[in-house]
Order: structure tokens, then sequence, then C-alpha cells
């Protein structure tokens, strides 16, 4: 998931398909204006609690952005 907030409707159900070795990505910008201190907590939180231990949070230098640098890392 990149730059903004996991869907509401998502509930740890959807991903019970997934392997236990699979990771899941929360990625933002250090300065995005959505992200304040209290939806970092929430999003965290309802990452967690959806992905467990599969969840890894990135934090990126920049805004609400789309991280070309961190993409092009994953091919």
């Amino acid at each position: 998931m990149h730059s903004g907030g996991i869907p509401i409707e998502l509930v740890h159900e959807n991903f019970t398909h997934f392997r236990k070795e699979t990771k899941v990505t929360y990625l933002y910008g250090d300065n995005d204006p959505y992200i304040t201190a209290a939806r970092k907590t929430d999003e965290q939180l309802k990452g967690t609690n959806i992905f467990g231990e599969k969840l890894e949070t990135i934090v990126f230098k920049g805004t609400h952005e789309v991280n070309t640098d961190y993409i092009n890392s994953l091919s």
C-alpha cells in the first residue's frame, strides 16, 4: 500500500490465502500532509490487525507522492 490509508472495508479474513512468507509493505512519505501523528497510529494498528507480522512500514523522505525508487527496487 502506498501513500494513503488502508481501506476500511479490508479485514483479516480477506487475506487468509496469503502464504506465511508473504510480506505486506505500508509506504508513505515523512512529509505527507495527509499522514498526521494520529493517522500514523491508526493505520499501524489497522495494518497490524489485518496483516499481523506480515506488515512492514517504510517511511521515505518525501510528500504524498509515488516513491519510484522503492517501486523500482521491487523488480
